[in-house]
């Protein structure tokens, strides 16, 4: 996890939002694992769509690591 006075950040790796940073602070350690489907206009689905990202599902620790990788768009 990034850190930066008392704030959290995971970087986003591929996609529509490729090295952007989301922040996380007070997420909880389910929610860290999980990932996120973030609202944006850049992906496939235009504006209202949503942009998968989370742990790679390699990642030994999902809920402590600072990139997400991109998981596929959706409506």
């Amino acid at each position: 996890m990034t850190t930066d006075a008392h704030r959290e950040f995971v970087t986003l790796l591929g996609g529509p939002l490729d090295g952007q940073q989301l922040e996380v602070t007070g997420w909880s350690d389910t929610d860290r694992g999980t990932g996120v489907a973030h609202l944006t206009d850049r992906g496939q689905f235009g504006p209202g769509g949503r942009a998968m990202y989370g742990p790679a599902e390699s990642d030994p620790a999902p809920e402590t690591t600072d990139r997400w990788v991109w998981e596929g768009d959706c409506p």
